[in-house]
């Protein structure tokens, strides 16, 4: 069990901030400087005309917590003085906005208006970080290999650099690595709508909505509130848009074409097609004026992106046992008596039928390739593979002001994906070229449920429940077929659908057949969080406190790269003279039917892990003077032991000698 304790002590003007939300705060005076208790503070959202209303304590001030992010005007009213508002205010995800206000001496029903934006310079926060706004979310250019990413703008950041991207199997919603401040790219914590959005075996995001569904994000990379953790680096925090008072959509494509691109040094004369279209739209509006709103989304991806591969195949002449100097093969011995091969040809009778099957599957050469003296011919072969991705995002969102002191918003996002990769060497041969190709589905799905109530001006409670789940295959394309049994290679294809297809063959020398990647691969993973935050005004102290419990469970099964359905390799010592230099051909090995080694693996990978994580915080901001304020916080993170569904867990005690398996005996179900 890992404990984790963090304790925060900031010397800084007043600061207060929400997962999801932000906070309004500020200051009223007299004319005189002084400062006014008791006056009534209206916080209205310009878009939604939602309303809230607090009152200054008794030092003046007032704090409006959880409010949406957006533009807000601020009034202040109080009998004896005229009515004060501030308009043009920006509220950002996060953040805290400082505005003071001040009261002359008048008739209510007359009003001081004042219009602009709150200071550029924050002093009300001593964090480091950035918000990312809708304009440069919407505008920027945000391509990548999977379509419009908004996180290539984490880049925008100091201290911020892009790690290696994660395989588009394992991550068909773009990448998402990067290394903040130095640390990892798995120390960053992703958040969406103030919910947990990581995905946990690769730690990345999980959902990935489209620019167009995006209000800002807010990147933190330091000094963040104790409400805040999980993070070594940075705290990701994405708000999808809500709907307003007004009615508004957009449709959209974007295309990327082959036929706009210049050819590349290794492509022939027809250019690798690309055909890439993204496109979508959105539609968000009001359910009921100044109360209920709804908005939603919709995009698609669809791309064919080809690329052009070079490959080493066996020539026809030694596919029909003709092995000459001209294509780089060596004198061939037969390894039973020690002496060369007449006419360097194997005798029919030595010819494996299970090896010419086997060179069969490769393609025939289309290039003059390199010739290599004792390694045969290489880079004898181009083609072009295309890639298909069809991706499908489809978000909603509802919002509702059930009253002036109660505010619910639920949202609900999908992502489903198709992948395909082709080897060069067709589905029977499968192959090396290109790494790792095969065909893959993936669904990502995230709902969020959040109320705010506000007790009183002083006393204000925030629950939010999340649920995610990602479901994801990858598998060859010689899934499902005996094709080792087909070739007339007995015992491999044994196993079920897990031990189907080629085995993997590896020639010295030559691009390998088979599939060269631990598949078939499932992932399944769930993620529950449940959050409740309290906030507590009294005098001088904004104090906020909270628990955050989550549930992770994660099954995942995976073959290992020693498969269950064989691996053989294949180098020119068969037909060499013990190895001589200039004798023996890896090809010629083949032909014999002699492996230099084989494996195989029967070891499963099928962890069902469970894990549960609580974390408790304690922030408050004492405002000391007008001008100092002490932000103080304390964080409690609980990190339980990894526990399994069948209890398949072991570990090796050193101080015994003995293997402890979980939930044996006296064992725990964690025997660490």
């Amino acid at each position: 069990m890992s404990r984790i304790l963090a304790v925060l002590f900031l010397a800084n003007p007043l600061a207060f901030s929400q997962a999801t939300t932000g906070t309004m705060q500020g200051t009223v005076r007299d004319s005189s400087g002084a400062v006014v208790p008791g006056v009534s503070i209206t916080v209205i959202n310009v878009n939604t005309q939602v309303a809230s209303k607090w009152t200054t304590n008794d030092d003046g001030a007032f704090v409006a917590p959880f409010l949406m992010p957006g533009e807000y005007e601020v009034s202040a009213e109080k009998q004896g003085f005229k009515k004060s508002v501030h308009k043009g205010l920006t509220l950002q995800v996060a953040d805290t906005t400082h505005v003071d206000l001040v009261l002359e001496v008048g008739a209510l029903s007359e009003t001081v208006t004042a219009i602009g934006e709150a200071p550029l310079v924050k002093t009300d926060t001593s964090e480091l970080g950035q918000v990312i706004q809708e304009r440069p979310i919407d505008e920027l250019p945000l391509n990548s290999g999977t379509g419009r990413n908004f996180t290539s703008l984490m880049t925008l950041l100091p201290g911020t650099l892009r790690t290696n991207p994660v395989g588009v199997f394992d991550a068909p919603q773009g990448n998402s690595s990067f290394a903040v401040n130095g640390q990892r790219d798995g120390a960053n914590n992703y958040m969406i709508d103030g919910a947990d959005n990581n995905e946990v075996l690769l730690g990345i995001v999980a959902i990935l909505p489209p620019p167009e569904a995006l209000g800002e994000f807010k990147i933190q990379t330091n000094a963040f509130s104790a409400e805040f953790g999980r993070a070594g680096g940075a705290v990701i925090n994405v708000q999808t848009r809500s709907g307003s008072n007004q009615i508004h959509g957009s449709v959209y494509e974007f295309l990327r074409n082959s036929a706009l691109d210049a050819r590349g040094p290794f492509d022939g004369a027809t250019l690798p097609p690309l055909r890439q279209n993204e496109f979508g739209g959105t539609l968000g509006g009001p359910i009921k004026k100044n109360r209920t709103f709804l908005f939603g989304d919709y995009s698609g991806f669809r791309q064919r992106a080809g690329q052009t591969l070079i490959a080493s195949v066996p020539t026809l002449n030694q596919r029909n046992d003709i092995f000459t100097a001209a294509e780089g093969a060596g004198t061939l011995y037969d390894i039973n008596t020690h002496t060369p091969f007449v006419n360097n040809q194997i005798p029919t009778a030595l010819l494996s039928p299970i090896g010419q099957k086997l060179l069969n599957l490769y393609p025939a050469p289309n290039l003059t390739g390199i010739v290599r003296p004792g390694l045969g011919v290489q880079n004898n072969y181009t083609g072009v593979v295309v890639q298909q991705q069809d991706v499908t995002r489809v978000d909603s969102r509802f919002d509702h002001a059930v009253s002036s002191k109660n505010s619910f918003f639920a949202r609900y996002s999908i992502f489903d994906a198709f992948t395909a990769l082709p080897p060069l060497f067709g589905e029977m041969a499968t192959g090396s070229r290109p790494s790792r190709a095969g065909k893959g589905d993936s669904r990502d799905q995230s709902i969020v449920l959040s109320d705010v109530h506000v007790f009183s001006g002083t006393r204000i409670n925030e629950f939010r429940a999340s649920y995610s789940r990602i479901a994801n295959s990858f598998v060859g394309y010689d899934y499902g077929k005996n094709l080792a049994t087909d070739l007339g290679i007995p015992n491999l294809n044994i196993f079920g659908p897990t031990s189907t297809g080629l085995p993997r063959i590896d020639i010295s020398n030559l691009d390998s057949l088979g599939v060269d990647a631990p598949i078939p691969a499932l992932r399944y993973e769930n993620n529950f969080q449940y959050v409740d935050n309290f906030t507590l005004i009294h005098g001088s102290h904004t104090m906020k406190f909270g628990a955050d419990a989550r549930r992770f469970r994660g099954d995942f099964f995976q073959i290992s790269l020693e498969s269950p359905r064989g691996h053989f390799t294949f180098d020119q010592n068969y037909t060499s003279n013990n190895g001589a230099s200039g004798t023996g051909l890896s090809v010629a090995s083949v032909l014999l039917g002699q492996p230099a080694t084989e494996a195989r693996g029967v070891i499963y990978m099928f962890p069902s892990n469970r894990i549960t994580q609580t974390f408790f915080f304690f922030q408050d901001d004492y405002k000391v003077s007008r001008k100092l304020t002490l932000n103080l916080g304390v964080r409690y993170e609980l990190y339980f032991p990894v526990v399994d569904r069948w209890d398949n867990q072991a570990n090796f005690d050193l101080r015994t000698g003995q293997m402890d398996l979980a939930a044996r005996g006296s064992n725990s179900r964690a025997p660490w």
